[in-house]
This record gives C-alpha cells, sequence and structure tokens, in this order.
C-alpha cells in the first residue's frame, strides 16, 4: 500500500511514513536504507549490507535504488567487502580500502599478489 491522503498533516502535507522511509510524500528511503516498498509492510525499506572497512567514509549507506555500496578506491562488490586485483589487506584505516601490491615486475613470478589468507600481500617470487 503507497502513501495516501488519508495519512498526511492538513497544514504541511506531510504523509505519515514507514519505518525507514522519509520525505513529505514518503516517497525515499531514509540514509542507510534502500528498496523502497509499495506493498503493504512495517518496514518501508530494507537496511544497506555495506561492509564499512572497505566504503566511503567508513559508511553504511548505499545506492537507494540498487542496494549497493559506494566503495573505497582499492575495493569492490555490492558490499564493499573486498579488496580489487593486484590489492590486499582490507582494512577500516586506509583511505583506499587495500595496499597494492606492488610485485615487482623482474623478480616476480605474477604480477598480482593474494588479497587473503596467510599469504596476503606476498609476492609469488
Amino acid at each position: 500500500m503507497e502513501s495516501s491522503a488519508y495519512n498526511c498533516d492538513s497544514t504541511s502535507g506531510q504523509c505519515q511514513c514507514k519505518m525507514y522511509v522519509e520525505g513529505r510524500a514518503c516517497d525515499r528511503c531514509a540514509d542507510g536504507y534502500w528498496n523502497l516498498r509499495r506493498e503493504d509492510t512495517a518496514n518501508g525499506c530494507t537496511p544497506c549490507k555495506c561492509n564499512a572497512m572497505g566504503t566511503v567514509n567508513n559508511s553504511n549507506i548505499c545506492d537507494k535504488m540498487t542496494g549497493d555500496c559506494i566503495c573505497k578506491a582499492n575495493t569492490e562488490g555490492p558490499d564493499c567487502g573486498q579488496c580489487k586485483i593486484g590489492y590486499y589487506g582490507l582494512d577500516y584505516y586506509n583511505s583506499d580500502g587495500c595496499t597494492p601490491c606492488d610485485c615487482d615486475p623482474g623478480g616476480s613470478l605474477d604480477p598480482v599478489c593474494p588479497a587473503g589468507g596467510p599469504s596476503a600481500g606476498q609476492c609469488d617470487c
């Protein structure tokens, strides 16, 4: 059920919104939520599921239509929870999210290092 004129303030026109929904007409999700639901449910929007270590400003704010999180430069995935190829060590305090491998092209077998596990960041010599 969509917001209706029956639940609006007669002076301001502000409609009574479902949880996590905002706007005068209750037509958008609040920050940290996405997927505005038109059906009759108590929660109008779905919580974002961002990995704060990999998101810009370490936030839990996602695209209000797709639910995709806003990733730091060297992270990827819908939740920004993994390092891009060629990077390792997902870190909350790293402004880019992950550290470049920087494997020496003359001495390493592969320019890409493992992103996780016990050999994370270790170039294969």
